[in-house]
Formats: C-alpha cells, structure tokens, sequence
C-alpha cells in the first residue's frame, strides 16, 4: 500500500489525466496544486486516510468527469467552486466529516448523474437547485445534520432510480408530485420527521423495488396502492403513526 502525502508537486504533471490513488494509506492534505491539472479527466482518492479540506483550487479542472474522495476525514465545507466543474458526471464525497450545507452551485452541474454526500456532518436545507439535475439517478444524502422539507424542485428529477435521506432531520410532508419519479427504483427517507399522509401517487412508481418510510410520524394509513406495483420486495414501515 501507498502511505505518506500527495505530494505538492503533483501540479507539475499538467497533461495527468486521471488520479486513481484509492484503497492505501495516504495521510495529509489534498495539495492545493492539484488545481493546476486542468486536463484531468477523473480524481479516485477514496479509501485512504487524506484529512483538512477539499481545496477551492478544485474548481479549476473544468474537464473533471468524476470526483471521488469518499472514506477519509476530510473536513471542512463543501466547496462552492464545484459549481464550475459543468463535465461531472459523478461526485462521491461520503463518509468524511465535511461539514456546511450543499452549496447551490451544485444546480449548475446539468450533467451530474451521481451524488453521494452520505455520512458526514452536513447542515442546512436540500437546495432547491438540485431540480435542475434532469440527468441525475442516484442521490444520496443519508446521515448528516440536515433539515428542512424537500423541496418542490426535487420531484422534477425524473431519471432518478435511487434516493434516500435516512437519518438525516428532514421534515415536512411527501408531495403527491412523487408520482412523477417513474424511474425510481429505490426508496428510503427512514429516520427522519416527515408527516402526514403518504401519498397514493407511489403507486404510479412501476419500478419501485424498496419502500422505506420506517421511523418517521407519517399518519393515516399505508398506501394501498403499493399493492399495484408488481416488482416491490421490501415495504418497511414501522415506528410511524398508522
């Protein structure tokens, strides 16, 4: 396994195209050089033990693909300057200690279909921005200190195939507009402190394999309409007020 730093001098290799470092036992910071790679195409540092923040400086690779820095300490805020890497695809941040909200920047990467920001010490609300992510399928916002409703915005995500906010403080009810995620595969906003009735327009989601509202102070009774969608294996909905 690889140990030490990532060396300042990384930002002298400008035609480096991908940084695939993962699975090793790097320590330190992620330089701030690293923002002079500007033909970068793909940053893979997950499973390591890199700490301090993610380097503003990172806003400079416009050709970034796919960011992966998931499984360190890492800590510090999100970095608004992601905002400008309109090429990514995927952006896997999970399990640090990174800590402020999800910058509304994010609504500028169109081209986004991954993100992962689980397991952190995220605050603040889920930015209604994120709605403008028409291609995005797989979010994952799961164990971070957020809070808030969701937003309208968010069921104007319809390629989305895998959500969930488990354990996470939202509030607030589910909108019937839920109906309009026909793609949407798996579902799970366990733990948190969603209310009222649950809406009968999930049984539009034809798709839907996993249905976890468990733990929550939903109200009145569980849809029947789940009933309708043939390829549902797992409906788990404890601990509410049924």
């Amino acid at each position: 396994d690889l140990s030490g730093s990532v060396p300042s001098e990384v930002g002298k290799l400008t035609n480096l195209v991908e940084i695939v470092v993962s699975s090793n036992d790097l320590s330190g910071s992620v330089p701030s050089e690293v923002g002079k790679l500007t033909n970068l195409v793909e940053i893979d540092v997950s499973w390591n033990d890199l700490s301090g923040s993610v380097p503003s400086e990172v806003g400079k690779l416009t050709n970034l693909v796919e960011i992966d820095v998931s499984d360190n300490v890492l800590s510090g805020s999100f970095p608004s300057e992601m905002g400008q890497l309109t090429n990514l695809v995927e952006i896997d941040v999970s399990d640090n200690v990174l800590s402020g909200s999800v910058p509304s920047e994010m609504g500028k990467l169109t081209n986004l279909e991954k993100i992962d920001v689980s397991w952190n010490n995220l605050s603040g609300s889920v930015p209604s921005t994120i709605g403008q992510l028409s291609r995005l399928n797989y979010f994952v916002v799961s164990f971070n200190g957020l809070s808030g409703t969701i937003p309208d915005e968010f069921y104007h995500l319809e390629s989305l195939t895998y959500f969930t906010c488990t354990f996470t403080s939202l509030s607030g009810t589910i909108s019937d507009q839920i109906g309009r995620l026909s793609h949407l595969e798996y579902l799970s906003v366990d733990g948190n402190a969603f209310t009222g009735t649950f809406p009968s327009t999930v049984g539009n989601l034809s798709n839907l394999r996993h249905f976890g509202i468990s733990d929550n102070y939903f109200s009145g009774t569980i849809p029947s309409e789940l009933a309708l969608i043939e390829n549902i294996k797992f409906i788990l909905t404890p601990w509410n007020d049924f």
